[in-house]
């Protein structure tokens, strides 16, 4: 817990705190760490499960005191538990106006580790400040765990030992060490180990230090903080903007966390009817800044690079503004006989008719006898699907939409399949009055579907007998023709809900 100390006899202290703000001041209530963090970092308390799960959890908490999100450095992860501390801490005092902590000091770090491997606050052996304060938890291996419960599930109700009631001054005192106003300069040590309860780290800052130039006992080890904060990236939100047809304008907010940070914006050469307004903002510490990105109807069906410019690098976000695309479709036939194929193609166009190429066009059908394909359009923007349908199909062209075209579908499609039906005469002639056969079969197989047999009689065709398929889709007719001839025939078998009609190729039987 934080302890002021005095520099000479008596009990006066050299720093106090200033006053709390809202950033600084109490919680209102505990807030507890999700269960998903409490998962993954048991499970890897050095893992990015674990890591991104406890971020999350740090960011609300922050949000409800209108602080914004932390910006880890890019090498957080390779940094020691120690390192990761300073870091982390800092972010949460400097987000908030607070003094930065200059850095780790060796004796100040064998301090910290000797009280973590002991299960206690640590203190400083020498003190060469005007005040200090301590944190100890046990039980939490990762220190984004160790900050969440320090800073946010401190007060009463919560595991903090010095807290049993509302009221009691302890309540939040890990909270107030973090965030206490230390003079300037600062140092600070961290430590963790392996104590009673399983992982122990401890917290120790000194204020006002007077021994932290080079050379000194208390000089800040590498990375300082300025060389961590050299480093540290700024937040966009969003990281992509699509416009629709009919909009003119978005937003892009730009987060600073660790310190204040001026960006400027810019967009790519040749990205007529956008534009970007102001030319840039400051973002400071633990807030936000906005920049409005704006298209005239010049940007429609076009794409542009918004670049944002930070002292510590650039971030880049994708503006397009959609145009109405438009997708057609056609089938090379409308009907096909059973096993047989067809082509279906596509053309995708963008607003002014030109084809858009190098889109993906997903066809569908129903019944969903097979699953969804995709192709990519080409030059002219035409796709093409040969398919096979084994029942009557309704296929279905869509484009999901792209940042430069809306989404569209085409008007259906619908191949109808009709049965495949043989014929064949036992004999090709026969006298007449004598009985002769006509066989074949049905394909898909029907078994009790009935057939008719016609007869051609000038321009129409006539029924002149039925019969029914056996399981294996089998057929056969007794035909006589009473007087000399030469009639022709074939077999017919009616629309149902799944096939169209179909018809044997016909067959002429001479009678002499």
């Amino acid at each position: 817990m934080r302890r002021l100390l005095a520099l000479a006899c008596g009990l006066a202290v050299v720093s106090t705190a200033a006053p709390a703000t809202a950033a600084t001041g109490d919680p209102p209530a505990n807030r507890t760490l999700s269960q998903a963090t409490v998962s993954a970092c048991h499970a890897s308390a050095v893992g990015q499960a674990c890591q991104s799960a406890a971020l999350a959890d740090l960011n609300a908490a922050r949000a409800a005191e209108g602080v914004g999100p932390m910006q880890l450095p890019g090498d957080f992860a390779s940094l020691t538990v120690p390192q990761q501390l300073l870091v982390l801490s800092n972010l949460e005092r400097v987000d908030r106006g607070l003094v930065a902590i200059i850095g780790l000091s060796a004796p100040l770090d064998q301090d910290a580790t000797t009280a973590a491997q002991q299960d206690r606050d640590p203190q400083p052996t020498n003190f060469y400040g005007n005040a200090w304060s301590a944190n100890w938890e046990g039980g939490y291996a990762s220190p984004f765990e160790a900050d969440f419960v320090w800073m946010y599930d401190d007060g009463p109700g919560s595991a903090n030992i010095d807290c049993p009631a509302p009221g009691d001054p302890g309540c939040w005192g890990h909270r107030h060490d973090i965030l206490f106003a230390f003079q300037s300069p600062a140092v600070m040590g961290a430590g963790a180990a392996a104590g009673q309860f399983g992982a122990s780290e401890t917290e120790l800052f000194v204020g006002g230090d007077s021994q932290t130039g080079p050379g000194q006992p208390d000089a800040p080890l590498t990375p300082t903080w300025a060389s961590i904060a050299a480093t540290l990236p700024f937040a966009v939100s969003p990281t992509s903007l699509t416009f629709a047809p009919s909009q003119t304008s978005a937003g892009v907010t730009i987060s600073a966390s660790g310190e204040s940070m001026p960006i400027t914006a810019s967009l790519s050469a040749g990205a007529d009817g956008w534009s970007v307004t102001p030319s840039g903002c400051t973002a400071a510490a633990g807030s936000s800044c906005a920049l409005t990105v704006l298209a005239t109807p010049a940007a429609t069906g076009t794409a542009a690079t918004l670049t944002l410019r930070g002292p510590n690098g650039a971030q880049s976000v994708a503006v397009a503004k959609q145009g109405a695309a438009t997708l057609r479709a056609r089938s090379s036939r409308s009907t096909i006989a059973f096993g047989a194929g067809a082509t279906i193609t596509g053309t995708l166009l963008r607003p002014a008719g030109a084809g858009a190429s190098g889109q993906i066009v997903t066809l569908g059908q129903t019944p969903a006898t097979a699953k969804p394909t995709r192709a990519t359009t080409s030059s002219t923007g035409v796709v093409t699907f040969r398919v096979a349908p084994r029942v009557n199909t309704t296929f279905r062209l869509s484009f999901a939409g792209s940042p430069t075209l809306t989404a569209a579908s085409a008007s259906p499609v619908t191949i109808t399949v009709a049965p495949r039906i043989t014929a064949t005469f036992a004999h090709r002639t026969a006298a007449p009055g004598a009985a002769d056969r006509l066989s074949g079969r049905v394909t898909p197989a029907p078994p009790g579907r009935r057939l008719t047999l016609q007869v051609r009689r000038g321009r129409r065709w006539v029924g002149i007998a039925s019969t029914r398929t056996d399981r294996a889709g089998r057929y056969h007719f007794v035909v006589r023709v009473r007087t000399p001839g030469r009639p022709t025939y074939r077999v017919h078998l009616a629309a149902t809900a799944t096939h169209a009609a179909g018809t044997s190729p016909t067959r002429t039987l001479r009678a002499t």
